[in-house]
């Protein structure tokens, strides 16, 4: 749980299920970093809801690169 938001595997299914071909195609595949990023609707259903996950994501994003 970050900022409030919960961060997890998407249960019941992988990464591996959908975002495996675009990630490796134009990410691993060419030795670039990749990420899948879902968010669930039910996060969305409020107005002020998509500045609270850009804002999370943003810091996320800042916080990796940092990192890489």
């Amino acid at each position: 749980n970050a900022r409030g938001i919960g961060v997890a595997d998407n249960i019941p299914y992988a990464w591996t299920d959908t975002g495996a071909r675009t990630m490796n195609l134009h990410g691993t595949a060419k030795g670039r970093n990749a990420v899948c990023i879902e968010v669930r609707n039910t996060l969305l259903t409020e107005v002020d809801d998509q500045p609270r996950i850009l804002s999370f994501l943003t810091e996320a994003f800042k916080e990796v690169a940092g990192r890489l």
